[in-house]
């Protein structure tokens, strides 16, 4: 039964995965100021979202482990920090590209 849904939502996931896909690549227009790079922004916000909850979801887990002694709180906080640095990653790399292209420079400590 577990693994007829986790099939079932594997399934669906990719099946959304690739309708965004498609609408981002193919369907969407250019920006006026931007051209094509915006598209980047559909990878670059969504990671960065993502990261910041793991890294609450690990605060959370970590708290828990503090106050329970439990061993499996703290494994899941480790794995969700895995998780989340590897999203992190994808979201300096995917705004240092933007920036490349828009500002002509890979990274600079100004916040504009």
């Amino acid at each position: 039964m577990r693994e007829k849904l986790v099939i079932g939502l594997s399934l669906g996931a990719a099946l959304l995965l690739a309708y965004n896909l498609y609408e981002i690549f193919l369907v969407l227009p250019d920006e006026a100021m931007q051209g094509a790079i915006y598209r980047i922004i559909f990878f670059h916000v969504p990671a960065a979202i993502t990261g910041m909850v793991g890294y609450f979801v690990a605060l959370v887990f970590s708290v828990l482990y503090l106050t329970s002694g439990n061993f499996r709180y703290d494994s899941l906080a480790a794995s969700v920090v895995e998780v989340s640095i590897v999203f992190s990653l994808v979201n300096i790399v995917t705004g240092s590209i933007w920036a490349r292209i828009i500002w002509g420079i890979w990274w600079t400590w100004d916040y504009r």
